[in-house]
């Protein structure tokens, strides 16, 4: 049996990163040499479609802000028509109490009128 135990000894190019080298990477570069005039140009309209995704946000954002408004509102509404019905609710209540107190004083006197009424 041979056992071949090599190991290789790390060359300098191997070890420095990638952002040590003397020369960066230009826009030309990566564009591929076109010339500066076109690079400004779809600078340009970068700018552009960003100033219009950012109109877009804005308006979307707005029309989230009046939604949320309104939805606001609408649970004002809401709670105020809640307070609205229990207020009628416990007024009613009374007119029923003040009504079934009337009858009664009616029904006494008319007992009382015929001589029927119980003798306390």
């Amino acid at each position: 049996m041979v056992f071949d135990n090599y190991t290789t000894i790390p060359r300098s190019s191997d070890t420095l990163p990638a952002s040590s080298y003397s020369r960066k990477t230009s826009a030309d570069d990566i564009v591929g040499g076109s010339s500066n005039a076109a690079s400004a140009h779809d600078l340009n309209e970068l700018r552009q479609q960003l100033q219009a995704m950012k109109k877009q946000t804005l308006v979307i954002m707005e029309q989230s802000r009046k939604l949320s408004e309104r939805e606001k509102l609408a649970q004002q509404q809401a709670q105020e028509a809640v307070t609205l019905k229990e207020a009628a609710v416990a007024e009613a209540a009374q007119a029923a109490s003040r009504e079934n107190y009337m009858l009664e004083l009616m029904t006494d006197a008319s007992l009382d009128m015929a001589g029927m009424l119980p003798k306390l």
